[in-house]
């Protein structure tokens, strides 16, 4: 599955059509790559219903078969350029057997994109490969505005940058199916089912009356066959039908999705009385799947508001989106950071990140599970001329120092005992373009990284329980940035740094790295005795022998106390090597203004 010889210098583009030239930032395919990334995940749901025959009406055994296959991409897509469906198919047979010889339905509903949207995602593609071309109007279709959403993502790819926020919201556009297709084909349906249907049908046309248009004059539609095509608009706002039966064509435009307004009554289509609830409104928006997430994703997260997966995104701009919602900037730099942890007693699991290189985007990525250490690193020993299909080889997976070769789209397992294939499953490791996605369904964890981002996603039975970059997952936005201490920041800088763990390898040559450590400041009292005071929370300060070259001015609040006693000698010597805990519970005695020193350099 390595790319071809002949692939390997081709500028890097987004690919359209036929054309083997590839969008920026990803890896080149070869036909059997191909076949890997448009394999289905096909689930086949299997029912049959029988029973005896009701007495004085049914002379014969009944029997009912209801095939359902779902077919959905078996990876979310992470291309702009893509072309994936997803199908359902239901067989229904019924009457003296499953032959199909007897009653028999098929319905088969396809989604996939519309001609309206391929053409416009067509001449975004053109206008980004031939802007110069923008005076040419000869298309049919006017080209769209050169600063689309589009366009910015080809940019920020072409930068090397892959998940940043235009890019998500252009390949959620992308990602989106607008077009549903349904075929239905009959043969002998009882009596009541046929009334039901018409009934049915004449109750959707009352409804949208103003909006309808039959054609029932030379119609020459298939026999025992009906066609339903569903378009909606780029917003999610409306929707238009369109519908082919044997005796006419019907058109419904301008359906609002947002709030439909359908209500149902079964009993009177039916034509009888029902022991149970028989008005069904439908009043909730209704939703096309998208090709982004999985179906169970997409519908949990719409009636949760999209919070059904809790995640946290550390993003190429250095902004980190927490668990919760709330976004701020951090620059990690070259020492570890705890981006997530599990802060109960049972410390399941760990993720640690750092940005080795200012100058770039890429971020190494330690994650802790189960007992092991995988590592997610660059590989320093290639070289900065490759192209950028040979870069997608630069990311270095290890298990506890050991390196493991990891083919896209196979899913590696980590097993307890490494050397029985039938122990449980730890956790599994997977390769999908350039994201490495790490996964353990016992603790409830996920860790995915394209070297440039990262992404943590957690089970809700983690609320509240969790530490890090990533946030506290309590639901509350004013203790989102709550330090290791419980301490809360007001500074995304001073919260960042509380989650730094120094190191040799994060210093560089004549600097040194500033230290989460409270201010103590002298005065006398009213009785002009003399008070030490602490800040009740840490601020960064240089260490001994650096002075600052850029700083910040903070507002703190100070606990003092006497000087003579005991307690603040001891305070006073314990200040000096570590943040003291304790204070931020201490009432407070003054305000002040301190500065924040945010890098040091040797005096």
């Amino acid at each position: 599955m390595e790319p071809d010889s002949d692939e390997v210098h081709i500028p890097g583009r987004f690919r359209h059509g036929k054309s083997k030239v590839m969008e920026p930032g990803v890896a080149m395919e070869t036909d059997k790559m191909k076949q890997w990334l448009n394999r289905i995940l096909r689930r086949t749901i299997a029912v049959q219903l029988e029973r005896s025959p009701v007495p004085t009406k049914e002379s014969e055994d009944f029997k009912m078969c209801v095939t359902t296959e779902l077919e959905f991409p078996a990876v979310p897509e992470w291309r702009l350029l893509q072309d994936r469906r997803v199908r359902t198919t239901t067989d229904i047979k019924w009457g003296r057997d499953c032959s199909g010889n007897d009653k028999r339905m098929k319905i088969l509903a396809k989604w996939q994109k519309s001609d309206e949207q391929r053409r416009q995602e067509r001449m975004e593609e053109l206008q980004e490969q031939h802007p110069s071309s923008q005076e040419d109007r000869s298309e049919e279709i006017s080209r769209p505005d050169k600063n689309t959403i589009y366009s910015a993502c080809v940019q920020d790819r072409q930068k090397g940058l892959v998940e940043t926020p235009v890019c998500r919201k252009a390949l959620e556009q992308r990602s989106l199916l607008q077009q549903m297709d349904i075929d239905v084909e009959y043969h002998n349906l009882p009596r009541w089912l046929k009334e039901m249907s018409s009934a049915l049908k004449q109750h959707v046309f009352h409804i949208f009356f103003d909006r309808l248009t039959v054609q029932d004059i030379d119609i020459r539609n298939d026999d025992n066959k009906m066609r339903m095509r569903c378009t909606i608009d780029r917003d999610q706002k409306e929707m238009n039908v369109t519908m082919a039966t044997p005796e006419e064509n019907a058109e419904i435009s301008r359906i609002s999705i947002e709030e439909p307004k359908i209500r149902l009554d079964l009993s009177k289509l039916l034509k009888t009385r029902l022991p149970m609830k028989t008005h069904w409104s439908i009043d909730f928006p209704m939703r096309f799947p998208s090709t982004e997430k999985t179906m169970v994703e997409q519908y949990m997260d719409f009636m949760m508001d999209d919070k059904f997966t809790p995640r946290c995104k550390f993003q190429p701009n250095d902004r980190i989106q927490t668990f919760d919602g709330v976004e701020f900037p951090y620059r990690v730099g070259s020492c570890d950071h705890i981006l997530a942890k599990d802060a109960s007693p049972e410390q399941r699991f760990m993720v640690l990140v750092n940005k080795p290189h200012r100058d770039n985007t890429e971020k190494t990525l330690k994650v802790f599970l189960e007992g092991k250490k995988i590592e997610m690193s660059m590989n320093n020993q290639q070289q900065s001329h490759q192209s950028s299909d040979e870069e997608d080889n630069q990311m270095q997976i290890t298990i506890d120092g050991r390196q493991v070769a990891l083919p896209d789209l196979i899913v590696h397992k980590i097993y307890r005992d490494e050397e029985d294939a039938g122990s449980p499953v730890m956790f599994t490791l997977q390769k999908v373009g350039r994201k490495v996605k790490v996964e353990c369904d016992r603790l409830g964890v996920t860790v995915e990284t394209d070297r440039h981002s990262a992404e943590v996603k957690i089970s809700n039975a983690y609320r509240g329980k969790l530490a890090g970059l990533c946030g506290n997952f309590d639901g509350e936005h004013h203790s989102e940035l709550e330090g290791p201490n419980r301490e809360v920041y007001s500074s995304p800088f001073d919260f960042g740094l509380s989650y730094r763990i120094p190191s040799q390898e994060c210093h560089e040559q004549g600097k040194s790295l500033s230290v989460m450590r409270n201010v103590r400041l002298a005065q006398l009292n009213q009785f002009n005795k003399k008070e030490t005071c602490f800040s009740k929370m840490p601020v960064a300060q240089c260490p001994e022998g650096y002075s600052a070259v850029r700083s910040e001015t903070r507002r703190m609040e100070f606990h003092c106390l006497p000087s003579e006693l005991d307690i603040t000698k001891k305070y006073t010597e314990l200040h000096k090597t570590k943040p003291l805990d304790m204070m931020a519970s201490k009432r407070t005695d003054r305000t002040e203004e301190v500065e924040a020193e945010l890098e040091c350099e040797m005096e």
